[in-house]
């Protein structure tokens, strides 16, 4: 085989082809690193999220650097994967209701922010008026305090969650769902499914 002199038409084309595979590989792998998959395995996400869906979730330490994460108001309303205060090793999926700073209070299965009734229709309600924080609470509203979030899951009915838990820290975070990756399904072929 004939060697080809450096600076040829051939070279610099074998050359350009090499180098856009290289960027174009180092870019993939920089898009989806920061994501994780997961299965949703429980109903308390029902209506917005149901048990075997796969969903993707944008990683905390990925979203530190963006300004959109850092104003933490940007998280109410998002649905977050977090550690379970009850057991680390458990990753539990639930929707930001309230921020640092925020008032909040259960009435008549109305959630009221600040003193402001929220319309939710993604929630699944039963009209109750919960005790927040296991009751601890009297029915008042919790001002949520600097890093940490009220947390409650859409399907009121059956969640566990900061109704009983209390705050959730943002070092429990582990990132913010951005997608459903599939409908109903529980295993993908040739991923690791990590499950909540």
């Amino acid at each position: 085989m004939q060697e080809l002199p450096l600076g040829s038409r051939a070279s610099l084309y074998s050359g350009k082809v090499v180098w856009r595979s290289a960027l174009l590989g180092s870019a993939v792998v920089a898009i989806l690193a920061p994501f994780s998959v997961f299965a949703v395995v429980a109903d308390s996400m029902e209506r917005t999220y149901h048990r075997g869906d796969i969903v993707a979730v944008a990683r905390v330490g990925y979203l530190i650097g963006n300004p959109w994460i850092q104003d933490r108001v940007s998280l109410r309303g998002r649905v977050i994967v977090f550690r379970s205060p009850v057991d680390r090793d458990t990753l539990v999926v639930k929707r930001v209701i309230a921020v640092p700073g925020d008032r909040v209070r259960i009435d008549r299965g109305t959630v009221v922010l600040n003193e402001t009734p929220q319309v939710e229709s993604y929630a699944l309600r039963s009209g109750e008026s919960w005790p927040l924080m296991g009751g601890s609470l009297g029915g008042q509203a919790v001002a949520v305090p600097k890093r940490w979030y009220f947390v409650l899951g859409d399907n009121r009915k059956v969640s566990l969650d900061s109704r009983a838990w209390g705050f959730i820290s943002d070092r429990a975070i582990v990132g913010v769902v951005v997608a459903v990756l599939r409908r109903g399904r529980s295993t993908m072929s040739g991923l690791e499914i990590n499950q909540f």
